[in-house]
């Protein structure tokens, strides 16, 4: 089972929250209106947070060297 710390909250543009396991996004781009993660399986989720702050985030998430 995954741990739940690797998990944050994102908001898509519809209203809804999704919770994302930071650790199975393959890369995520720059959008119009956001960003667009993309996993394996050709799997993408649109989102509203902006690039740079998602960044930051998945950077937290990296493990230190």
């Amino acid at each position: 089972m995954a741990d739940q710390s690797d998990f944050v909250i994102l908001n898509r543009s519809d209203g809804s929250k999704v919770a994302v396991q930071l650790s199975t996004v393959l890369f995520f781009t720059k959008a119009p209106h956001g960003c667009v993660l993309n996993f394996g399986g050709s799997t993408q989720v649109n989102v509203k947070e902006d690039f740079e702050e998602l960044l930051e985030k998945v950077g937290a998430e990296m493990p230190s060297a």
